[in-house]
This record gives C-alpha cells, structure tokens and sequence, in this order.
C-alpha cells in the first residue's frame, strides 16, 4: 500500500499540515467528490473480479451484464455513504453485487 498526501490548513493557527493517507483513502475522497475519472477508474479496477461473481451465480451472460450495471449504478449514487474505516471497496461493492443476485434469483 502506499501513501499519499494532502494538505490541510488551520485556518486558527494560520498552519498548513501534512496528512498521510493510504492509496484506497484517496482514492475513496475522489470518488466522493465525483471527481473525474474516478469513476472509470473504479470501474476498469473492480468489474471484471464483480463480473465473475455474478456468472458464478448466473451462467447467463446477458443477465449477469445487466446485474453488473445495476451494481456499479447503485456504487454510484450511494458512494457518498461509503465508509472507507468500517469496510475494503472491494468487499463494499461485493455485498451490493450479492443484494443484487439475490434480488435477481428471487424475482425469477
């Protein structure tokens, strides 16, 4: 893992401070920030590990493209819930992808 950092300034003491924070941090507060490309960067980095979970559940492609979609839509809008400190990205995006197979399954 590497580390990164920003700058904070102390508007009180007129101080700027370091902040060290780790890649999947950063790359966390860009997402929130809607800041772009960050999205396609999520995107290139976790789909096809998502993509693979869903066909184990699903062996129809189409179906499983239209639960990756739905998937990453909802990673979308519900980012800004996202807690870096409780949960990995990863495993965040995973237990959206399972509601959805789930969801998926019991509607058919």
């Amino acid at each position: 893992m590497q580390l990164s950092t920003t700058e904070i300034q102390d508007y009180e003491s007129d101080k700027t401070f370091k902040l060290w924070l780790s890649d999947e941090v950063a790359f966390s507060d860009r997402l929130k920030a809607k800041e772009d490309g960050a999205f396609k960067m999520l995107y290139h980095k976790y789909a096809s590990a998502i993509y693979g979970n869903i066909l184990r559940a699903f062996v129809d492609q189409d179906k499983a493209e239209v639960i990756l979609e739905n998937v990453f839509i909802e990673v979308w809008y519900s980012i800004p819930a996202y807690d870096e400190n409780k949960i990995k990205l990863f495993t965040w995006i995973n237990q959206i992808a399972a509601k959805h197979i789930n969801l998926s399954k019991a509607n058919s």
